[in-house]
C-alpha cells in the first residue's frame, strides 16, 4: 500500500509542477516555486527515502511509530496542502505578461536622496544590529540562572524563554542579514560588497544557525537575478546550492562545528555516536523530515486530542510582542492551547509545517484554508511586485521578505512567518521612509527657492 501510495506522491508533485513550468510568470520568484521545492523535498523525497531506507530516528524521538494507513493518510494530507496552495496562488491571478517576462533590468539607479536615506538607515541599525549580534553570542545556547539575563527554560518545558532582557535587542542580529545584502545589491555586486554577506553567513554558521545562512544567501541571489534580468539561476549559480545544502546538513548535524575548528567556546550540543546499518542513513536528521513531524500531527490529532485548535493559536500574535520583561506572567506560546503535541509522545521543538498548522486548526478544513490562504496571500505579494519590478523599493521589500517564507512553509506558525519576516523587511521601511521625508524636504526648499508651491 505504501509503495503505491509513494508512486502516486511523485505523479501528484509532477501534475502540480508541469502545468506551472510552462507559464510566463513562472520564476524563482512565484512563492509557488518555493512551495513546490519545499514540497519536492520533505513530503515527496523524504517518505521515499524513509520507506526505502528504513529511516527511523525522528519516530524513536517521537515515540511514535505510524501504521501504514497513518503513513499513506500523511501523504494524502500533504498533497491537499500542495492543491490548496496551488489553488490559492491561482486565484490570486496573474501579472501583466510584461511583468512577468522581466528581462534586462530597468531599475534607475537610487537618487541622491535614496543613497543619502540609506546611509542613515545603515547607521541607525548598524550599532543595534551588532549590540544584538553581541549579545546573541554571549547566551546563545546557555542558560541563565535565575535573576540572570539571559535564556531560561522552565522545568518540564520544551521550550526556552528571554529573563531580564528582551528579543527585541538580543534578536537584531537578525537586520545583518538585509543590511549586507542591500549593500551588495547597491554597490552593484563587486566583490568588495560581497565581504558583509560573508561576514554574516560566517556569524551565523560560528552560531550554529542554518536559516541565518539560508536567508542571507536567499535575498542576494533574487536581488542578484532582478539585476540580470532573469527568471532562473544558470547553471552556474544552481551548482553552488550544493555546498549550501551540505552546509545545511553539517550545521544540522554539529552546531558547534565552526566553533569547535577555531578552537573557541565550549560544547553546547551533545554529539551522539551513532551505530548505523546503512551509510545512507546518517541523513535521518530532522532538518527535511517534516513528513516524520505531520505523521504525528495527524495521527495525534483529533483522535487523540479529541479536539482541534480551531485556529486559536494564532492569539499568539496579540501577545508576542509584548516583552516578557514587562509581562512575567505573559502565556508561554498561544495563551489558548487547546491541544498539546506533547501530551501523545515527545513533539519537543519539531516544527509541524504549514500543513500541520492547518491540520491542528480544522482537519482538512484547516488544511485547505491556511494552504490556500498562505498561497493567496503570497501570490498577491508577487503580483504587486511584478507590476514595480522596475522601482527601487517595492524589489527591496519584496526580494527581502520571500526567502523568509519558507520558514513559514517548514514551522507553519503565523506569528513566527511574521516575526522572521519584520526583521527582514524592516530596513527596507526604514530606508523607504526616511527617503520619502529627505526627497519631501528637498522639494519643498526647492519650490521656497523658485517661489512655487511644493507638490
Amino acid at each position: 500500500m505504501i509503495d503505491l501510495a509513494l508512486m502516486l506522491q511523485w505523479l501528484v508533485l509532477a501534475a502540480a509542477v508541469l502545468p506551472f513550468a510552462g507559464r510566463r510568470d513562472a520564476s524563482l520568484f512565484h512563492p509557488y516555486t518555493l512551495y513546490l521545492v519545499f514540497h519536492a523535498l520533505v513530503f515527496v523525497l523524504r517518505p521515499t527515502t524513509v520507506h526505502l531506507l528504513g529511516f527511523d530516528e525522528q519516530w524513536d524521538y517521537m515515540r511514535f511509530t505510524p501504521t501504514d494507513a497513518q503513513f499513506v493518510r500523511t501523504l494524502v494530507v500533504a498533497d491537499v496542502g500542495l492543491l490548496a496552495f496551488a489553488a490559492g496562488s491561482l486565484a490570486a491571478g496573474r501579472p501583466p505578461p510584461d511583468a512577468a517576462n522581466p528581462g534586462p533590468s530597468a531599475l534607475p539607479a537610487p537618487t541622491p536622496a535614496q543613497w543619502t536615506a540609506f546611509v542613515a538607515t545603515v547607521a541607525a541599525l548598524l550599532p543595534l544590529a551588532l549590540f544584538g549580534a553581541y549579545r546573541d553570542a554571549l547566551i546563545f545556547g546557555t542558560l541563565a540562572a535565575p535573576g540572570e539575563a539571559g535564556m531560561f527554560e522552565p522545568a518540564g518545558s520544551n521550550q526556552t524563554y528571554f529573563q531580564n532582557t528582551t528579543a527585541y535587542v538580543v534578536k537584531a542580529h537578525n537586520l545583518l542579514v538585509p543590511l549586507a545584502a542591500l549593500t551588495a545589491w547597491l554597490a552593484r555586486f563587486r566583490w568588495w560588497s560581497l565581504a558583509p554577506v560573508a561576514l554574516v553567513v560566517g556569524y551565523r554558521v560560528y552560531l550554529g544557525s542554518r536559516w541565518g545562512m539560508v536567508l542571507a544567501l536567499g535575498i542576494v541571489l533574487l536581488l542578484l537575478l532582478h539585476r540580470q534580468g532573469l527568471r532562473w539561476p544558470p547553471l552556474r549559480m544552481a551548482l553552488l546550492a550544493m555546498p549550501l545544502l551540505l552546509g545545511f546538513h553539517i550545521v544540522g548535524e554539529n552546531r558547534d562545528v565552526l566553533r569547535n575548528a577555531l578552537g573557541v567556546g565550549e560544547q553546547r550540543y551533545e554529539q551522539r555516536t551513532r551505530n548505523w546499518p546503512r551509510g545512507l542513513a546518517k541523513y535521518d536528521t530532522p532538518s527535511f523530515a517534516n513528513f516524520d513531524f505531520l505523521a504525528y500531527v495527524v495521527a495525534a490529532v483529533p483522535e487523540r486530542s479529541h479536539t482541534y485548535t480551531y485556529f486559536t493559536q494564532h492569539l499568539e500574535l496579540f501577545t508576542r510582542p509584548v516583552p516578557r520583561m514587562f509581562w512575567p506572567g505573559k502565556p508561554r506560546g498561544a495563551p489558548v492551547k487547546l491541544v498539546d503535541l506533547n501530551r501523545h509522545g515527545w513533539f519537543g521543538k519539531r516544527t509541524v509545517s504549514l500543513v500541520g498548522d492547518g491540520w491542528l486548526s480544522a482537519g482538512w478544513l484547516g488544511v485547505v484554508v491556511t494552504c490556500g490562504g498562505v498561497g493567496w496571500l503570497l501570490a498577491r505579494a508577487y503580483r504587486w511586485f511584478a507590476v514595480r519590478r522596475e522601482r527601487l523599493f517595492p524589489v527591496a521589500l519584496y526580494c527581502c521578505y520571500l526567502p523568509a517564507s519558507v520558514l513559514w512553509f517548514r514551522g507553519g506558525e503565523l506569528v513566527g512567518a511574521v516575526r522572521y519576516g519584520a526583521w527582514m523587511v524592516l530596513p527596507v521601511l526604514v530606508w523607504w521612509g526616511l527617503s520619502a521625508l529627505l526627497t519631501h524636504v528637498r522639494m519643498r526648499r526647492a519650490g521656497a527657492r523658485t517661489g512655487d508651491a511644493a507638490p
